[in-house]
């Protein structure tokens, strides 16, 4: 399996000093990294894969942010904006686009999520329905792979919205992120047991079981521990891992808050190599 890094910690430097911050994510021994479309277009893409072999990183997922209602209420805006991941990664050997799909953030901890439709079982079918036709599209048109990245409102109601997305698409793979995952209340393992033939990609964090009260979802981004200090499990979900996913799954880990520095990656990524 190979392992990256998440250059979400970073923030802007990634796209204002890309050379010094690739030396720093090299030195942890990651064999990738990945990037968010808000800061490099696709008229970059070249630049960028020649600045990545210069460090001996590839690109692991190009992430991007489209709105989960706009699949239906405005289809086309979704496919544009994926259509630009489409042509970010056409140089790149590994075509994969780590999909967030957003809500309005500041209703996260509203029961309905901000939109009561997001909870509705036909609204979600349909959802689902025009992010999976992205999906075949993507492949079949570019050989770009869709992997749909979850927080915790994929969650609510019993998961409805993971429940959908898995039960009405075909095409689409899951990037699940297992912190928020564990957080809301369910177990990684036995999702990537349902999903092991659409899951390529794992995004790795860690948690204090405290973090499961906690009553917010700023709250609750800011409690992630240093992967191996918290409560998951990753001797026992690492060997759960190998035996469900294949050796090309890119295990990529995250820190979006706390100290900007590379060592948190080595430190995180030596613990990680003693599990493979």
């Amino acid at each position: 399996m190979k392992i990256a890094c998440h250059a979400v910690l970073f923030g802007e430097e990634i796209k204002t000093n890309t050379d010094q911050v690739l030396a720093k994510l090299a030195s942890t021994g990651a064999e990738g990294i990945e990037l968010g479309a808000r800061f490099f277009g696709s008229e970059e893409s070249d630049k960028l894969k020649e600045n990545l072999k210069a460090y001996g990183l590839e690109l692991s997922g190009y992430h991007m942010v489209v709105r989960l209602t706009d699949f239906v209420d405005d289809p086309e805006k979704c496919r544009a904006a994926l259509q630009k991941g489409a042509d970010f990664l056409r140089v790149m050997p590994h075509k994969n686009i780590i999909m967030t799909g957003m809500i309005d953030i500041e209703k996260a901890d509203d029961s309905d999520l901000g939109d009561g439709r997001l909870l509705d079982a036909d609204f979600l079918e349909r959802m689902a329905g025009a992010i999976d036709r992205e999906a075949q599209r993507l492949w079949t048109e570019y050989g770009v792979r869709l992997h749909y990245h979850n927080h915790s409102w994929e969650w609510k109601k019993q998961a409805c919205i993971y429940e959908a997305l898995l039960i009405h698409t075909t095409t689409l793979y899951f990037a699940m992120d297992i912190g928020w995952t564990a957080v809301s209340g369910f177990e990684p393992v036995e999702w990537l047991k349902k999903m092991r033939d659409r899951v390529r990609y794992l995004h790795l964090r860690d948690y204090k079981k405290e973090a499961i009260t906690l009553p917010t979802f700023a709250q609750i981004r800011e409690s992630y521990v240093e992967l191996g200090d918290g409560d998951m499990d990753y001797p026992g979900f690492m060997a759960e891992v190998k035996k469900l996913l294949p050796e090309d799954t890119w295990l990529v880990v995250e820190y979006e808050t706390g100290e900007v520095n590379e060592i948190r990656y080595q430190k995180a990524i030596s613990k990680l190599q003693t599990f493979l």
